[in-house]
């Protein structure tokens, strides 16, 4: 006598009575319906559960993991009709990225796995250090961006030339940002000018060029021109000026360091 069964998954863990045409009853059978299952990377969206014999699933990896998907039919030894590879996502370094404060961070070192994260110091005119984490798009996603470095500037800044009083700042913002540059005002009784700049550090230097005295009519500018292409070299445009200084007092350019 030959017996077919075919067996699905709700039949698990049914118990079976067998005849034959002679009317002998066979011992009663448990019948285990094996279930097809997946590995870890993967996820299986299954048509029913438990997903037995015949059972269909589309099989895709986990948000960690990359591959194509697949549609896949329960066989009868429990395993897929088809198989899926799924790969560790990486993002390879080194990586640029946006990292705040309007610039771009080169992030270097090993390759990342998905959710996994990197430092660096923020460059210069930035402060505070940038965290990035390696996305499902295999780029790095910043999360604590650079701040810009801002310096503070009061109404009243230190010129330490020979004029008594403190060069003064007229304009607003009473803030400015790293490498930028403003014009002071030299004090009452004295000529020139002085410039403030800030720093990396969030430190004001103040470069003074006022001086006491009259001013003659020679054409003795080496100490303004000095500052003058200074401040075009940084402001990166050109000009041509013809400036009279003192005949008998050369300026004294001082830097100044101011905390904010």
């Amino acid at each position: 006598m030959t017996l077919h069964v075919i067996l699905s998954s709700h039949m698990n863990n049914a118990t079976l009575a067998v005849e034959d045409s002679d009317g002998f009853t066979l011992p009663n059978v448990t019948i285990i319906a094996s279930e097809c299952s997946s590995s870890q990377e993967v996820v299986a969206d299954v048509t029913q559960v438990p997903c037995g014999l015949g059972c269909i699933a589309t099989l895709s990896c986990i948000d960690d993991y990359e591959g194509c998907p697949v549609t896949a039919t329960c066989q009868n030894d429990a395993t897929w009709s088809e198989s899926i590879v799924c790969e560790a996502v990486t993002c390879s370094l080194p990586q640029q990225a946006d990292c705040g404060c309007a610039t771009s961070c080169q992030f270097t070192g090993s390759d990342l796995r998905f959710g996994e994260s990197i430092n660096m110091t923020c460059p210069d005119g930035c402060s505070g250090n940038s965290t990035a984490v390696c996305g499902a798009n295999k780029l790095l996603n910043v999360t604590n961006p650079c701040q810009p470095v801002v310096c503070y500037l009061n109404e009243y800044l230190p010129c330490k030339s020979d004029c008594e009083e403190d060069c003064k700042y007229d304009n607003s913002p009473a803030t400015i940002q790293y490498n930028e540059l403003v014009n002071l005002t030299c004090p009452v009784g004295c000529n020139g000018f002085a410039v403030a700049r800030c720093q990396k550090e969030g430190i004001v230097v103040v470069s003074s060029y006022c001086t006491s005295g009259k001013v003659s009519t020679c054409k003795n500018c080496s100490g303004i021109k000095a500052v003058i292409d200074f401040i075009m070299k940084h402001l990166k445009c050109c000009c041509c000026c013809c400036c009279c200084c003192p005949c008998s007092d050369e300026p004294v350019k001082t830097d100044i360091e101011l905390e904010t």
